[in-house]
């Protein structure tokens, strides 16, 4: 990893703090936005590798963020992964059809693997397989309870196959 730029949209802000301080100790760049409009502002100014964008979120939720993206000619190569407390069906199955390439169910904090093998594998750092869904639950409750107890420059390497990211 060298830094690839991941944008955390996420109107819960212990959760924008527990994964921004996770993806920055994982040694990736972050920025956090809070709503599906700031994200959209965000990804037209900085161009990030990822965006990790949450469901449930008032005003423009992530599927209508993910919409915006997908259809603007700049955007929409930009990789999405959904974090969501949504462990509906209709949910996944709606945010993998609007181009996802995962949807982590539940959140991501209770194993930061569950979070961090589909960021990799999605950057193209491993071979993790199918990594399109994930389910580990408890996201807002664990980002509350862990909000600040990650140490800065901790790195996480998922056990996985490494693969070189493609050119």
């Amino acid at each position: 990893m060298s830094g690839e730029k991941i944008l955390v949209v996420d109107d819960s802000e212990p959760v924008r703090v527990f994964l921004e301080s996770t993806l920055r100790g994982a040694g990736y760049a972050v920025r956090c936005a809070a709503c599906g409009e700031d994200a959209l502002g965000h990804c037209r100014e900085w161009h990030p590798d990822l965006v990790l964008l949450d469901v449930l979120m008032p005003g423009m939720d992530g599927h209508m963020t993910a919409i915006e993206i997908k259809f603007d000619e700049r955007l929409k190569d930009t990789p999405l992964l959904f974090l969501s407390a949504d462990l509906s069906e209709e949910s996944r199955s709606q945010g993998l059809g609007l181009g996802a390439e995962a949807y982590v169910r539940g959140g991501a904090a209770v194993a930061l693997g569950a979070l961090l093998t589909p960021v990799a594998a999605v950057l193209g750092f491993i071979d993790a397989g199918d990594v399109k869904d994930a389910n580990c639950g408890g996201l807002e409750q664990t980002a509350k309870a862990n909000a600040g107890t990650v140490p800065p420059g901790t790195r996480h390497v998922p056990d996985a196959p490494v693969k070189k990211k493609p050119q």
